[in-house]
């Protein structure tokens, strides 16, 4: 999906946030917090939404809009999800402690630890994981995605995505750009399984989601969705096409440890707190994540925000986006006000992103608030 790319761009290059919600005193940000999500359902028009955010000082948590179009069944808080590239945050930090472990470094190779991968013994696992090795995403070939969409269920092995990527040309050199890539993330699955000698699936449920008492997030094998779950709507904007699909049942394979997972918000949340906060990785290797980031304009390193190993810095808001067809959510944490911020929405557009300015616009009520 063209989508993916530009959304990514969009998050992390915007300018300084502005408020553009309501004003005045006397509007609590609770208030200012209703009336986005109002005009956001109006505007945008997503069949539905879940937003939370909590705070020192409040904690909102609201749904808006439908699960299911056809029944009209409301959406809820509690409902569960595809996370999408939020995954890319989970299996990244697998690797970061596989590095905390003595077990890999981020200058190895990636032929150093599986073979198959055009230009591996050149690209480092640091590459890969913040999106500077040049590898293109197997996303972005057009008879790839049109197998896709004509049979969602269809099961893709890891390796039949890393093919798909091997037949397009690399738009530079490692480390001399950098390329938002779903195949970046697939490749660093693969180097887990190699590592560990145990299926990615269980690496991160033991690794992640055990540890953090995680139910719900984790990599599925089949296409089924945990109830309470909504439908997810994709919209193409494609003349003549309707304006949204059903996508809910898919198969996870296609975006495997790039992203497959499911979550759900409150998940999400204890997630994020725990990938912003610490306590999954060594200190030293914490530091070293929440300090790292790169220029997407340029692929340098040593920027003040930018994408990171895994996980993106924009203006010190801090987590990932995760959109595929039919399901688009974030997890973020807003560090200068000891905040997060969790979102969900049943529906990737390629006509419009509400994602974008929701993630804009609650910061600055966040931000503004007394």
């Amino acid at each position: 999906m063209k989508y993916l790319t530009t959304l990514m761009t969009a998050l992390l290059t915007a300018l300084p946030l502005l408020l553009t919600g309501c004003g005045g005193d006397s509007v609590t940000t609770e208030q200012r917090l209703d009336a986005l999500v109002a005009d956001i359902m109006s505007k945008e028009a997503p069949p539905g939404m879940i937003l939370g955010v909590w705070s020192p000082r409040m904690t909102y948590l609201k749904a808006a809009g439908v699960a299911d179009i056809p029944s009209g069944a409301p959406m809820s808080t509690d409902m569960n999800y595809r996370i999408g590239s939020q995954s890319k945050m989970y299996i990244s930090t697998v690797i970061l402690q596989m590095v905390d472990e003595g077990k890999i470094t981020l200058d190895d190779t990636v032929a150093q630890h599986i073979k198959g991968v055009t230009d591996g013994e050149k690209i480092t696992i640091f590459q890969l994981i913040t999106n500077t090795s040049g590898i293109p995403s197997y996303s972005e070939d057009e008879a790839w995605m049109k197998a896709l969409f004509a049979d969602p269920t269809r099961v893709w092995k890891p390796w039949e995505l890393v093919a798909v990527s091997n037949k397009i040309k690399h738009p530079f050199a490692p480390g001399k750009g950098w390329h938002y890539s779903n195949t970046n993330f697939v490749i660093l699955g693969l180097i887990a399984e190699a590592i560990d000698q145990q299926p990615v699936e269980d690496i991160l449920y033991q690794r992640l989601s055990k540890p953090l008492g995680l139910r719900v997030t984790r990599l599925p094998l089949d296409t089924a969705l945990p109830p309470p779950s909504p439908h997810g709507y994709y919209e193409s904007g494609e003349k003549g096409a309707p304006r949204l699909i059903d996508f809910t049942v898919q198969s996870p394979s296609w975006g495997w440890t790039a992203g497959g997972m499911l979550g759900n918000i409150a998940e999400s949340k204890a997630w994020i707190e725990a990938a912003v906060g610490g306590g999954l990785l060594s200190d030293a290797m914490q530091a070293k994540r929440m300090s790292t980031w790169v220029n997407p304009a340029t692929g340098e390193p040593g920027a003040v925000e930018g994408y990171g190993m895994g996980i993106g810095n924009r203006n010190g808001v801090i987590g990932h986006t995760g959109s595929l067809p039919g399901w688009t959510s974030g997890a973020y944490r807003i560090v200068d006000r000891d905040t997060t911020l969790v979102f969900f929405f049943n529906l990737q557009s390629e006509v419009s992103d509400p994602s974008v300015r929701l993630l804009d616009e609650v910061t600055a009520i966040v931000r503004s608030a007394p």
